[in-house]
């Protein structure tokens, strides 16, 4: 069996387009020991693989060989609002995201005439491939408003957004998602009968049940960047 996970990890790597050496230094290990766990000549670590599938590898896969990979219940959320957007590059060494000033709330903001590509911003592209591998094309980024995610997200923090996870797959993870309309930042938490919960970082915030019907997930927070 070990082989089987060395040999779709090493799939995902070139899925992904990266060196040994650079998802090794992704997922916090060196090239040998990334090489090592390709070759199924070391276990690989469950804290490992974590840090990777923030950076898109895609975990269900490398565990089980199934994309389709579903939560207790039998349950896949995927995305059904189309939230796509044009970002060109700018040059070989800048990428083009746009900023959206829309406020998803972490109480809660309405989703109505967004423009996805309204404010365009400019970054080093070596500084997103630290955070993401994700394609430009697929980000962008926003503020967070309120207080019910504190402390991990605070008013006004600047997050980072990856539209193109569109399945709730792992629970627990941060998602820009809309409820009725209304936009939010919360942690998902799918229950083994498929109930789900929305849950806040602030001890004070009340978890929030939502039917399926009523979840459309526009992408996962990847990335938190705020003033000290």
């Amino acid at each position: 069996m070990a082989e089987h996970f060395a040999a779709r990890l090493r799939e995902e790597r070139e899925r992904l387009g990266l060196s040994q050496k650079a998802l090794g230094e992704l997922g916090g290990v060196s090239k040998n020991t990334q090489l090592a766990y390709e070759n199924g000549g070391s276990s690989i670590p469950l804290d490992y693989l974590d840090r990777l599938s923030k950076h898109g590898l895609d975990l269900d896969y490398v565990a089980t060989g199934e994309r389709a990979s579903t939560l207790p219940g039998g349950l896949v959320l995927e995305r059904h609002l189309p939230f796509r957007h044009a970002s060109p590059n700018v040059s070989d060494d800048s990428l083009a995201i746009p900023m959206l000033e829309l406020g998803y709330g972490m109480g809660g903001a309405f989703l109505d005439g967004i423009d996805p590509g309204e404010v365009m911003r400019h970054f080093p592209r070596d500084f997103i491939r630290m955070l993401t591998s994700a394609p430009a094309n697929q980000l962008c980024w926003s503020h967070g408003i309120g207080d019910s995610m504190e402390p991990t997200i605070s008013d006004r923090d600047v997050i980072l957004i990856d539209l193109s996870r569109d399945a709730i797959r792992m629970n627990d993870q941060i998602w820009v998602l809309a409820v009725s309309g209304i936009g939010m930042v919360k942690r998902v938490r799918i229950k083994p009968g498929g109930d789900v919960v929305l849950k806040s970082d602030n001890e004070h915030v009340a978890d929030y049940p939502v039917g399926q019907d009523e979840l459309t997930i526009i992408g996962r927070v990847i990335a938190v960047v705020r003033r000290l």
